[in-house]
């Protein structure tokens, strides 16, 4: 706001007043400056704030640049107002200056107005309070205040009398919080009400709101409209009115905060029983000293969690440089916000070392001073179980190898002198040479020629089974007709069967007029599993073979009505020289190596066997093999 000369003048001459004074003072400047009419009315009188101190808008309730060009009477109190405004009024009408004293709820005020060119300068002091003001004046004074702040209180406000205790008001809060109306307690007790679960909880309340005049965060608890119990925090003290005591009472409901403490408090105890009582070790470090630390912990390393509280870590590694070259690759992890994971060899307190695995995390990654939590495990004979599980593995890897090499060239040796004894005993049955001296020599060849061939079977699954678990097995894919392949196994199988009557069925998908395998191999399974269902088939029993394309596989299935598998014999009889325990086994002779075949073929293929048995009924195996198998290169 712009001033003239004489506004101007009366700022300097005040100016140092405002910045030094502490007295609440104000300029005001009216609406019409220069003489005013001997009847202007008060409420005619308009005043503007123009400047004020510190001290006069803490008074006023505003900040000092909000004041200004506010109207005056709009941040007087209420009390003070008409008669400021008339001093105001008559100052600036008659000139010169006014000095008044006045007594409020508070105390002795003066104040002093001083009026230059039309401009007034308003200044109070707080001077002691009157001996005669009572408590009833400062109740009228700050009634609405006091009103706002009684009804919307989130807590229970009440006043009732001191002798009875019977309710004079209630707030909101009250109603809301208890379910009681307030025409439904005014003029009632707590008592009558039944409000207090415990009788004798008011009665020490009273005692000692007697004894010290006023009683702070008083725990009870309440019963509410509804029958629910709340705890509650009460606070009271007597207040005086119109020559009566009253009792002012503040009571919040603290139900659900004592709830939330108690979980916390069991949260605590529960997360202080985990970590005392588990069983791997924690403890929670910073700058690597033990600041806590749990019993497993403390044990792992022979210490108690007293001793090593407080202490650096260091003391658990057998040298310096283990110490920190430990620390260099655990907080360079624990830093990037990841958890750091490793195992290390660490030294107890009797000098025994163990290996520990270490698992490390921050608890802020930005902030290396909130510490790290660890967690330690002594893993020192796992490792040793480990290592002599390895040993264990390499030896039996290398007695396979081993066993492998042995079949091998047994197999060999033998087959050189069988290939004889087949060539000369057929020689014999047949009589090439000439009639034999005794027809039972000639028979006899012939069970040395048959068994020669049954030996030389066997010798070939061994030495094929030998070469799939060395490596050195591999895989012919060509193509060929699987309708011819399949029917002469089927021929071998039925003059296998002799005169027993086997029905054996052969049904192959006719749209599956090509397949990609290994032939040799196919034509192996195929005899194999032929040869087990007519082995363990009794006479008169069926065996049908299907065959159809499904999706990318070929799926073969030979179906019998022999004696069947136990359930927990099928997946034993894959493996190599196991046989399903039965009748048939010792008048139908193997060595249970055609399903260990089958299934090694068959896996070298990318391929996959099932078997659906039940005893007495019969056995099913299917064979799953790839359309387009990729032969596996040979292991070298």
């Amino acid at each position: 706001m712009d001033l003239s000369g004489g506004e101007q003048a009366v700022t300097r001459r005040l100016a140092a007043v405002l910045a030094a004074g502490m007295d609440p003072l104000v300029l005001v400047i009216p609406i019409a400056v220069g003489p005013v009419a001997a009847g202007l009315d008060v409420g005619e009188a308009g005043f503007t704030i123009l400047e004020a101190n510190e001290a006069a808008a803490g008074l006023l309730g505003r900040s000092a640049a909000d004041l200004t060009g506010v109207s005056l009477a709009a941040v007087l109190p209420r009390t003070w107002r008409v008669e400021v405004l008339e001093v105001l009024s008559r100052v600036l009408r008659d000139g010169g200056a006014a000095e008044r004293s006045f007594e409020d709820y508070s105390g002795v005020w003066r104040e002093r107005v001083v009026a230059v060119d039309g401009v007034l300068a308003l200044a109070w002091r707080e001077g002691m309070p009157s001996g005669n003001l009572c408590r009833q004046s400062l109740w009228r004074f700050s009634e609405e205040k006091f009103t706002k702040a009684f009804r919307n209180s989130p807590d229970i406000i009440t006043i009732s009398s001191l002798d009875e205790g019977r309710y004079v008001d209630v707030n909101e809060a009250f109603e809301r919080t208890l379910g009681f109306s307030r025409e439904d307690v005014i003029g009632r007790t707590s008592i009558e009400i039944g409000l207090w679960t415990d009788r004798g909880d008011r009665e020490r309340l009273i005692a000692s709101l007697r004894c010290d005049g006023r009683v702070s965060n008083f725990e009870s608890r309440f019963r509410t409209r509804s029958g629910d119990i709340l705890t509650i925090l009460a606070s009271c003290e007597t207040i005086e009115l119109d020559g009566q005591s009253y009792l002012l009472s503040l009571v919040r409901d603290i139900t659900e905060r004592n709830r939330m403490e108690a979980k916390m408090r069991r949260a605590l105890e529960e997360q202080e029983l985990i970590f005392e009582h588990s069983t791997i070790g924690i403890t929670f470090m910073r700058d690597r000293l033990f600041l806590r630390v749990n019993t497993m912990f403390a044990e792992i390393f022979g210490y108690s969690a007293a001793d090593l509280t407080g202490c650096s870590s260091r003391i658990l590694y057998a040298n310096e440089k283990d110490f920190q070259d430990m620390g260099r690759r655990a907080y360079a992890v624990m830093g990037q916000g990841r958890t750091y994971r490793g195992e290390h060899l660490m030294k107890r307190q009797d000098g025994q070392r163990i290996w520990c695995s270490l698992t490390g995390r921050a608890v802020s990654a930005a902030d290396s001073s909130r510490g790290v939590i660890w967690i330690a495990e002594d893993v020192t004979e796992r490792r040793r179980a480990n290592e002599e599980l390895r040993a264990a593995k390499a030896a039996a890897e290398h007695a396979s190898v081993m066993k492998s090499r042995f079949l091998a060239t047994m197999s060999h040796e033998l087959r050189t002198p069988l290939t004889s004894i087949l060539g000369f005993s057929e020689i014999i049955r047949d009589q090439l040479f000439g009639p034999v001296g005794v027809p039972d020599y000639a028979e006899y060849a012939g069970d040395i020629c048959q068994s020669g061939r049954h030996l030389l079977e066997l010798i070939n699954d061994v030495l094929d089974l030998s070469k799939i678990e060395a490596g050195k097995f591999e895989l012919d894919i060509v193509a060929f007709d699987p309708h011819y392949l399949l029917a002469t196994c089927v021929r071998q199988a039925r003059g296998r069967a002799g005169n027993r009557n086997l029905v054996l069925a052969l049904e192959v998908e006719p749209d599956l007029t090509m397949m990609w395998a290994d032939e040799r191999a196919v034509r192996q399974i195929m005899l194999n599993l032929l040869s087990n269902a007519v082995k363990f088939t009794s006479d008169g029993g069926r065996i049908d073979i299907r065959v159809a394309l499904e999706g990318e596989m070929v799926r073969i299935l030979v179906a019998d009505t022999g004696v069947g598998i136990a359930n927990d014999k099928i997946e034993r009889v894959l493996e190599p020289f196991e046989q399903a325990d039965n009748r048939y086994n010792r008048s139908a002779g193997g060595t249970g190596l055609g399903l260990a075949l089958v299934n090694a073929l068959v896996k070298l293929h990318g391929g996959g066997v099932r078997i659906e048995s039940k005893l007495n009924v019969g056995t099913t195996v299917i064979v799953s093999l790839p359309t387009n198998p990729v032969s596996p290169s040979p292991a070298v």
